[in-house]
């Protein structure tokens, strides 16, 4: 028998199921973390507390069966989280997620430097919510992080960098992000460097 094991990265915690070739429910686990909240409107993750539920929610899922056996792992995640990260994939310090709404003046910004741009190929405003404007705070107050960086990953994508060592995006994660092409399919060069992004931040991997 083969099964596979699918692992959900939410806000408050880790679940993860292991479902038999019939589509039957076989196991299933659950690990929660914390939110860190430093200061008004910020709402921080670290990520080796999600890496540390991956990997409990997957161990009590998997507990009455041969680890062997597991045949695939599927992911699904958090959104619009931006995990900075170093030339080895290890990240630089806690990960604003979508909760975080510290940067309204950084979209204030944005708004006016290239808002028509950003409807254009995103087909949105860009909002606190969206990595995009998490991106543009780092660069502006976290400058030592921004220049360490050598990737900017979305969370559920560095879990897979984890369990793989290979960083890639979907689609469907990318195009909430007000960096992503819609009409294109990829990485807006042309926005990026609107806003005085560095374009290398996201030249790992077309979605």
């Amino acid at each position: 028998m083969r099964y596979a094991l699918g692992i959900d990265l939410g806000t408050g915690s880790t679940k993860a199921v292991l479902i038999d070739e019939s589509g039957d429910l076989i196991g299933r686990g659950q690990a929660e973390y914390p939110l860190y909240k430093p200061h008004l409107g910020w709402v921080e993750q670290d990520p080796e507390d999600w890496w540390r539920g991956l990997c409990e929610s997957a161990r009590q899922a998997i507990a009455d069966i041969d680890p062997a056996q597991v045949a695939c792992v599927g992911l699904s995640g958090q959104i619009n989280g931006a995990v900075f990260v170093d030339r080895a994939g290890q990240p630089l310090q806690r990960v604003p997620i979508w909760l975080d709404h510290r940067s309204q003046a950084e979209c204030n910004w944005a708004e006016q430097r290239a808002g028509d741009l950003l409807r254009e190929r995103t087909l949105m405003r860009l909002g606190p919510v969206n990595t995009l404007a998490k991106v543009l705070w780092v660069k502006d107050h976290a400058t030592d992080v921004y220049k360490q960086s050598r990737w900017m990953l979305l969370p559920k994508d560095w879990l897979r960098y984890r369990l793989t060592g290979q960083i890639a995006a979907e689609v469907s994660d990318a195009s909430t992000t007000a960096a992503f092409d819609l009409h294109e399919r990829q990485w807006s060069g042309e926005i990026l460097e609107a806003l005085e992004v560095n374009t290398e931040l996201f030249q790992w991997s077309e979605p």
